[in-house]
């Protein structure tokens, strides 16, 4: 697919070409988008519902979310607030976005932690470290693609950037001075 914009008319130009078919949308940039939707739905259209479906979650999304509360520095992610002002849960969701972060940064190649290594960076109880991430991993939150590691799902990073971290930023004024 090519695209074409002209200054002087604001019209842009979209061709698109699959085998021997080749369309061309040319109009303004709303009607051009809603022509080539409409156009891929009717062609593609399980291709178009599952794109409407994907959870996708992107490292800007995360980092948008998380400033006030956690920075990256050579050393990796760091929390930046008061963690005597967080829950033990809160302090697992952002052991296990760091790893996730870490990874996807290129200064980690796992985004999986281990409970250890939660409990090393959180200084929450081993038992209460296992029974959050059983909870966690048991509503989709987290997965456990090896013994004794987990990393965090598409729906638990859509939960923390959604629930967890504007709840937080609103009980304990992040950004508010």
């Amino acid at each position: 697919m090519s695209q074409h914009t002209s200054d002087s008319t604001r019209e842009i130009e979209v061709i698109v070409k699959k085998g021997d078919l080749q369309i061309e949308f040319k109009g303004s940039i709303d009607d051009v988008i809603r022509c080539l939707l409409k156009f891929i739905s009717e062609i593609h259209p399980t291709w178009f519902l599952a794109s409407k479906l994907a959870l996708k979650v992107d490292l800007v999304e995360v980092f948008e979310a998380m400033t006030g509360i956690l920075a990256v520095g050579s050393e990796g992610p760091t929390v930046i607030v008061d963690r005597s002002k967080l829950t033990d849960i809160e302090s697992i969701w952002f052991s296990l976005a760091k790893a996730w972060i870490a990874s996807r940064i290129g200064l980690s190649d796992d985004d999986t932690v281990t409970s250890r290594d939660i409990q090393r960076d959180t200084g929450v109880k081993p038992g209460t470290v296992s029974a959050r991430l059983s909870e966690l991993a048991n509503q989709g939150y987290l997965d456990k693609p090896k013994r004794g590691a987990y990393r965090l799902t598409s729906l638990g990073l859509k939960k923390l950037i959604e629930d967890i971290i504007p709840n937080i930023k609103s009980r304990i004024s992040v950004g508010r001075g």
